[in-house]
């Protein structure tokens, strides 16, 4: 008996996979299904590898840890309704000063309008940049610059561009145009340099914001990976990636070595899995098709599960997700059209 171990992703749930060998008298034939086993080669379907079964990248010898966390009650979030009435909200990004920016994607239809909104520090005041209409074709992230304006993802004019919040100026970064090509979402690393969740192509990639690439990291090897977002974390350089290929939440150290992966729910690249790291380390994930947001602690344990409540009896859908200074969780509900502000209290 001889193992034969063939693994691809397949998007459609019909892919027929043929066997071949080469005979003592020579050609190339098929292997008849009744020598093969199971009978037909009729497996269950299977789940992409564990973190267990991924080996460090080149160079590092030992396997990947995985680390799993207890079992933990949901707890209803107690939410502020900052804003309501959007079109897609999908991005948020909160200043030191506790003002928070929106970038809504416009949903679909002839009224469906890119936009970028501003919410002053005291949640009083919703304000809208002077923009250029053209500027806005259909972003899908946002983070905060550090003189004071914001960048925005825009993946559909294979964009970065930062903005004034005060004139609405917007001029873009000189990055490569096919670096941004169907990006899901993007991070601002404690060096100035960006993190880009390169999603049809199964890669991040650190950028700076003159357009020089500094490295380039495979998410999932071997498989059908879809990078959806990424942060670093403040206080050891990790990196964390949300996956929509193998539906997985990834962690590298400051040298891009993978470490560790948990398992996502299913979720789709468009509004997929968002994170953010806080400054001690803590990892908040939006889990979109469950309504719910989760916590991991610096230690790779997962700590907390928070429900999001409907609204007007629609589930909850979110994808952005940003910390604000005074430790309060914000984050879009792209089902509802709305932004949240999730209170300690619950």
């Amino acid at each position: 008996l001889h193992d034969i171990r063939v693994r691809f992703a397949d998007r459609t749930a019909h892919t027929n996979v043929n066997l071949f060998w080469s005979p003592p008298w020579g050609g190339h034939e098929i292997v008849p299904a009744d020598v093969l086993f199971p009978p037909q080669a009729s497996y269950a379907r299977v789940e992409l590898p564990t973190a267990l079964q991924l080996r460090r990248t080149a160079g590092e010898d030992g396997e990947v840890t995985a680390v799993a966390g207890p079992d933990l009650p949901v707890i209803p979030a107690l939410v502020d309704e900052v804003i309501a009435g959007l079109l897609a909200p999908r991005g948020v990004a909160v200043a030191a000063d506790g003002t928070a920016v929106v970038v809504d994607s416009g949903g679909t239809g002839d009224d469906a309008v890119a936009d970028l909104l501003v919410i002053s520090s005291d949640r009083t005041d919703v304000r809208t940049p002077a923009i250029d209409a053209a500027a806005l074709v259909e972003p899908f992230d946002v983070a905060m610059a550090d003189d004071g304006g914001v960048l925005v993802l825009d993946p559909s004019a294979w964009t970065v561009t930062r903005f004034d919040l005060d004139t609405g100026d917007g001029a873009a970064l000189p990055l490569p145009p096919d670096l941004l090509d169907r990006v899901r979402g993007f991070g601002r690393t404690p060096r100035g340099t960006l993190w880009v969740a390169r999603t049809p192509l199964g890669s991040i990639v650190e950028v700076t914001p003159a357009g020089e690439v500094l490295r380039e990291l495979p998410v999932w090897p071997g498989a059908d990976a879809q990078p959806v977002d990424v942060a670093e974390s403040p206080v050891d350089n990790h990196i964390y990636v949300t996956d929509g290929g193998s539906y997985k939440l990834i962690r590298y150290d400051a040298q891009g070595r993978r470490l560790l992966a948990w398992d996502l729910p299913p979720f789709n690249s468009i509004d997929g899995s968002h994170l953010t790291v806080g400054p001690d380390g803590t990892v908040y994930v939006t889990i979109p098709e469950e309504g719910q947001v989760w916590a991991y602690g610096a230690d790779g344990v997962r700590r907390s599960v928070w429900q999001l409540p409907p609204r007007d009896g629609v589930p909850s859908r979110p994808v952005g997700i940003d910390l604000g200074p005074d430790g309060e969780l914000w984050v879009t509900d792209v089902a509802n059209g709305r932004v949240l502000r999730l209170l300690s209290e619950g």
